[in-house]
């Protein structure tokens, strides 16, 4: 679909819902979301197409000098391989440097760069041009497709005498991010190589350092989602940073404020993900509504941070960490208190035994929703089925969660005595052998994790349909059913008929 139909259907989209708005503002909001979709899509199509002038246009069977600087995060791979894009500003054959315009996948060996290179670096890199893989069998990863969704159509592997470092551009922002990241890799580096690369997964969104073996079990396990920052992790750190704000009696604007700059400084130093952005606006909505006198709504905060989000980066819209993060909790935001209410409700024939475990099957039904949320997607992009997930995620994210802490701390905590860096050591350990356990002994069931055909995208986006499209009515039902609260049984209200009949 061309553009310019995309573009003209978001804008009557736009229209139709200002024309709703008086009469029902949710299905307004709904059909604003709807246009922000197409807008995305229609700004993805202009990505996709190459400008006349990009890089990718030059002659491929030559060898290039290119000059631009580090605009992506670095990743680094096994076998000391790094991977990461450069904006390219110049471009010479050898002779002659002229201007260039686009950007460029590149990939090499650390000790080909001379020294780990960082966001913002710039260097000269000497290569050939080449088109990014594509996908060889059907239902393959399209790395080619990756790339062009991002605005990169080239990609350039480049050797060690093939590298000229120009200078480093470093703003404050990049500054303090680039310590914090170094002062959280250092206070790992205490533990085994093993378990480092486990934290730095946990906090940093940084897989590098994870075995091969590992990595296959958190997929199994469906918990592959705990490698990268999102809600849960910036969930457990705006709480325990509220907490000990609280307890020092710090005034409330002061530690909202506090904690809102933490939260988006750990999301930056975890790589920006989706994912880690999404988390960071919504915690920070939820902490700065109280302040103006207002309450905070998961949907509304889900859908602001959609349209902003969608608007700063348009392309976004095909990226699947993006789609696994909003797909999940949308579906959680539509079907949680519902399914809760229905299913779970609260009466005054209640047993101690379900008065005690209701908090875990709510934490259950949660599971089984996100679930809901996320396995088609799984299934299209990856092919497999985690079915073990609600049941596992129960068990592995609050201990998660405490190591992502632990983690975080651990700049502060290489700075104790010997002896008191020792013992908490010990503990992060023993709960570190105790986690890889637990996946490990959830990835080995026969029933955790299957492979399955990749379904038709027509067949995801009607399964997501069917969801929104249900959830009214699901909701209306739910409003149906009454929770108990001892305080207003019937016999206490003031108009109830048990009081009428003794009046």
């Amino acid at each position: 679909m061309s553009p310019f139909v995309l573009g003209g259907i978001a804008i009557t989209l736009f229209s139709v819902g200002l024309l709703c708005y008086r009469k029902s503002a949710p299905a307004a909001v709904f059909i604003w979301i709807v246009a922000l979709t197409f807008l995305s899509m229609m700004r993805t199509q202009q990505v996709l197409i190459p400008a006349r002038d990009d890089i990718s246009s030059v002659d491929r069977s030559s060898l290039f000098w290119v000059r631009g600087s580090i605009v992506s995060d670095v990743d680094l791979r096994e076998r000391k391989k790094v991977v990461f894009t450069l904006a390219v500003s110049h471009l010479s054959d050898g002779h002659v440097v002229r201007l260039a315009h686009g950007s460029v996948q590149v990939s090499g060996n650390a000790s080909a760069l001379m020294e780990m290179p960082e966001t913002g670096d710039i260097f000269w890199l000497r290569g050939r041009l080449e088109a990014p893989p594509t996908a060889t069998n059907p239902g393959a990863f399209d790395y080619r497709a990756f790339l062009a969704n991002r605005g990169v159509f080239c990609w350039m592997r480049v050797r060690a005498e093939d590298t000229r470092f120009v200078q480093h551009q470093t703003t404050p922002l990049r500054w303090l991010v680039k310590n914090l990241r170094e002062a959280i890799h250092r206070g790992n580096a205490a533990l085994t190589p093993r378990f480092a690369g486990l934290m730095n997964g946990l906090v940093l969104s940084d897989r590098g350092g994870i075995p091969v073996e590992t990595d296959e079990a958190f997929l199994r396990a469906g918990a592959v989602h705990l490698l990268s920052v999102s809600g849960a992790h910036m969930a457990a750190l705006a709480l325990f940073l509220t907490v000990i704000f609280d307890a020092i009696f710090a005034p409330r604007f002061v530690s909202a404020l506090f904690i809102i700059c933490l939260l988006w400084l750990f999301a930056l130093a975890s790589g920006a993900s989706a994912a880690a952005l999404r988390s960071a606006l919504m915690s920070s909505i939820f902490l700065a509504a109280p302040l103006v006198r207002r309450t905070p709504d998961l949907t509304n905060s889900l859908a602001f941070a959609a349209l902003v989000l969608l608007l700063c980066a348009p392309g976004d819209l095909y990226d699947v960490g993006f789609q696994f993060s909003f797909a999940s909790l949308g579906v959680f935001c539509l079907y949680g208190a519902p399914l809760v209410r229905i299913l779970l409700r609260r009466s005054p024939e209640d047993t101690a035994l379900f008065r005690w475990t209701r908090p875990l099957l709510i934490s259950l039904v949660a599971g089984i929703i996100f679930a809901m949320g996320s396995e088609p997607l799984s299934a299209y992009y990856f092919n497999r089925l985690s079915p073990i997930s609600p049941i596992s995620n129960l068990v592995v994210i609050p201990l998660a969660e405490i190591l992502t802490i632990a983690g975080l701390a651990s700049p502060a905590l290489i700075q104790l005595p010997s002896l008191v860096l020792l013992f908490f050591s010990s503990v992060v350990t023993i709960g570190i052998q105790l986690f890889l356990f637990l996946i490990h002994a959830f990835a080995a069931l026969p029933f955790a994790s299957f492979s399955v055909v990749s379904p038709p995208l027509v067949a995801v986006i009607g399964y997501y349909l069917l969801l929104i499209l249900f959830s009214p009515y699901l909701r209306r039902y739910a409003q149906k059913k009454i929770l108990f609260n001892p305080d207003n049984s019937p016999s206490n209200l003031p108009d109830s008929p048990d009081r009428m009949l003794t009046q």
